[in-house]
């Protein structure tokens, strides 16, 4: 979903801090170590970078992420859900089947938790994951970062992500920002920031 395909609707940023000496190799590594997982049993979400062109590949090397000053990258993540109603049935079943097995009324809360847990990571296993991709381009000589989504909470998990892999802070995109990584002097800026829209229809 991105740069590339589909959606225009993306977030921007700028990066906060420069570039590291030796940027690329520790990129790379950094990549590799915060690259995507395939989810574990029992887990429902799994998070992390795959290259631009294959969701499948994880294993990433400079010539996949790196074009000229430009790194192009995508955020994988792939969930399980299981239906609420799905869930309360197992579970019920569950309960009704460890009640006669025990013979007994009712079940402590640590049996039903139990039960619960198992039955969670039972569905889990069975069902396939939806998988999702967000692409990502960093402009390193402007700083900018274009990220292909506007959902909110994955907005901050990608912030969270980018700062861990890469040691440096995103900065949502304002016209604030856009003046100050641009190099204009706090003067201009304050004059800047005063200027009224031009009606460009009636001329005033």
């Amino acid at each position: 979903m991105g740069a590339f395909t589909g959606s225009i609707t993306y977030k921007q940023y700028f990066v906060d801090g420069d570039l590291p000496d030796g940027f690329r190799d520790q990129f790379e590594t950094a990549l590799r170590e915060n690259a995507f997982r395939e989810l574990d049993h029992g887990e429902e979400r799994s998070l992390g970078w795959v290259t631009s062109e294959d969701l499948l590949d994880a294993d990433f090397a400079l010539p996949k992420f790196l074009f000229g000053h430009f790194m192009v990258m995508a955020l994988r993540e792939d969930c399980i859900k299981i239906p609420p109603t799905t869930l309360k049935v197992h579970i019920q079943q569950e309960e009704t089947l460890t009640r006669q097995r025990l013979k007994r009324e009712r079940l402590s809360k640590f049996e039903r938790d139990e039960i619960r847990e198992a039955v969670q990571k039972r569905l889990l296993g069975k069902m396939l994951p939806t998988i999702r991709a967000y692409d990502v381009v960093w402009n390193l000589e402007t700083r900018a970062v274009w990220f292909w989504t506007h959902n909110r909470a994955l907005a901050e998990t990608f912030e969270d992500l980018f700062e861990r892999t890469f040691g440096l802070r995103l900065v949502p995109y304002n016209t604030y920002c856009a003046l100050q990584f641009a190099g204009l002097p706090e003067r201009d800026m304050e004059r800047a920031l005063e200027l009224e829209p031009a009606d460009l229809i009636t001329g005033s």
